[in-house]
């Protein structure tokens, strides 16, 4: 092992992971905790690009099609349910507040 295995090893367990599973953890708080575990689905679904990335080991053509199949219908599925619940959020706004308030503080 290298100095600079050492180096990315405590990188990864000291900044990346614990960055990333508090991200998820108080991703929930914003979005519905289902939606949270499909996003996670791009862990595997990139896994193979970021292992020939660094390596050179290629994916097979199988791997690159399915992991296509997961991106698209995961942004489809995102895509379709954020329009649905624009509305909703909306319509509550107004019921709690009698306006909608955007991110900024203004009335929209």
């Amino acid at each position: 092992m290298t100095e600079w295995h050492v180096w990315a090893t405590a990188l990864a367990g000291g900044l990346v992971l614990p960055v990333s599973f508090f991200s998820l953890s108080l991703s929930s708080r914003y979005t519905h905790p289902s939606n949270v575990s499909l996003l996670m689905l791009r862990e595997t679904v990139l896994g193979p690009i970021w292992i020939w990335a660094g390596t050179g080991i290629q994916p097979t053509p199988s791997m690159l099609v399915g992991g296509v199949i997961v991106i698209v219908s995961l942004a489809l599925y995102l895509g379709h349910t954020g329009l649905r619940q624009v509305p909703a959020r909306q319509a509550d706004l107004v019921k709690l507040h009698g306006r909608i308030v955007s991110i900024d503080g203004l009335s929209a």
